[in-house]
């Protein structure tokens, strides 16, 4: 049934379960996949004993291989397949791929060209301020994140009038970990912090002086300013319940912000979050902040099905899946990725699965697999080396794979019941 048109993707609930709905007007489940046309060098700063005899690869359409610190041997098979151009051969064989396999979204990381005719999305990384041991964190209450925020969002505003981008993810997998991880790092921290500041604010709004707190709490603080202390199992009720508070007042102040910045800037997009991953799956008080602010909020879910994934959000929000894979270690490179599959025939049948499950859900809207292209096997920037990809590194499809993704390309919005 076709919706309003609007020229620019939104959501909307029909029968019980969220939707896409894209620039004409017509119901649509993204099914996308990750880092489509980037390549990532592997590092050879500091191991060069690994790497001899390079020479013969510094040609004048080889350039681009050589990065700071790395090389890409990926982009050298592509000149060695497709000639001197050959990178940018390989990226409109790649467009063709996909549409020809039925996917029909690229995923974060990926190479848009205005010409590429295919829904796409945009993801950002402001710089993150850290919090005492958890360092993949931003610190929404200090101008450092608000400003590296409006300058990653100015920096792909280009894209704000193209009805092809479906939406914005702003970071990825922060480390909002258990219940209590933020509010403790946040209390180990220094006062001069403006996440410590923002707690002393927040809690002597609940208290109207240091003696009422420490009543509560069963504490004996000087002052606001000297409240310290980690939480355990053994804190008490009261403690415990101000520091649920807490991560709750934290993560409302970064979508809220992250939210309202992302709509100055792109008035006619969607804002698809931060992509929870990890215990943030199972984190109400963020879940709960998330689904206020974000159009849709966005998970990474390494499981082998999704049929049974429950969210917890406090306002009813479509959910996008924007990494999955299950890799396997049977071909040049040696890491399964974080979900693993046996053989390549396997590999197939749960992407099969995982996209059915994901597309009867009611909550959710697409899912993207992690990666296009296998990993180098000496390993990206931090060292993984995952057998994931779609394609292997010398540019072939895995045709079991591309089978499985035509099979779920073919009978998704069946199973959605459209």
């Amino acid at each position: 049934p076709r919706q309003e048109v609007t020229g620019y993707f939104y959501t909307r609930k029909l029968d019980g379960k969220w939707w896409f709905v894209d620039p004409d007007g017509y119901l649509f489940w993204s099914l996308g996949v990750d880092g489509v046309n980037r390549t990532t060098p592997t590092p050879t700063e500091g191991r060069e004993e690994f790497f001899p005899n390079l020479d013969h690869l510094r040609t004048e359409a080889n350039q681009a291989i050589f990065r700071e610190g790395g090389i890409d041997f990926r982009m050298a098979n592509h000149v060695r397949k497709y000639g001197n151009d050959g990178h940018s051969v390989a990226n409109e064989v790649n467009i063709g791929r996909l549409k020809s396999w039925g996917i029909n979204t690229l995923g974060a990381w990926s190479r848009v060209d205005q010409e590429t005719r295919l829904p796409y999305t945009l993801i950002i990384h402001p710089d993150r301020q850290g919090m005492g041991e958890i360092a993949k964190m931003v610190d929404p209450f200090s101008d450092e994140y608000l400003s590296n925020l409006r300058v990653r969002l100015n920096a792909i505003s280009k894209h704000n009038e193209d009805p092809w981008l479906l939406g914005v993810f702003i970071n990825n997998e922060l480390h909002w970990n258990e219940e209590f991880a933020v509010p403790n790092q946040v209390l180990s921290a220094g006062g001069d912090i403006p996440a410590r500041q923002a707690m002393n604010g927040f809690l002597k709004e609940r208290y109207p002086d240091i003696e009422s707190l420490n009543s509560a709490w069963g504490s004996g603080f000087e002052s606001f300013e000297e409240i310290n202390g980690m939480l355990d199992e053994d804190s008490p009720e009261n403690f415990r319940r101000d520091m649920r508070a807490f991560l709750k007042f934290y993560a409302e102040a970064y979508y809220r912000l992250t939210a309202g910045e992302m709509r100055k800037v792109f008035p006619n997009h969607l804002y698809l979050g931060s992509r929870l991953h990890g215990r943030a799956k199972t984190n109400r008080p963020v879940q709960e902040a998330a689904s206020k602010y974000c159009d849709v909020v966005s998970f990474n879910i390494y499981e082998h099905s999704v049929s049974d994934f429950e969210t917890l959000f406090d306002v009813d929000k479509p959910a996008i899946i924007g990494e999955f894979h299950f890799g396997t270690a049977s071909h040049g490179v040696w890491g399964t990725g974080l979900r693993a599959a046996y053989d390549l025939d396997n590999q197939r049948a749960l992407y099969e699965r995982y996209i059915r499950d994901a597309a009867r859900h009611p909550s959710f809207v697409g899912a993207h697999w992690f990666i296009l292209y296998d990993q180098l096997a000496t390993g990206r920037f931090d060292g993984e080396n995952f057998r994931i990809g779609v394609l292997n590194v010398t540019d072939v499809p895995y045709r079991e794979l591309v089978e499985g993704i035509e099979n779920a390309a073919a009978g998704m919005y069946r199973e959605r019941g459209q």
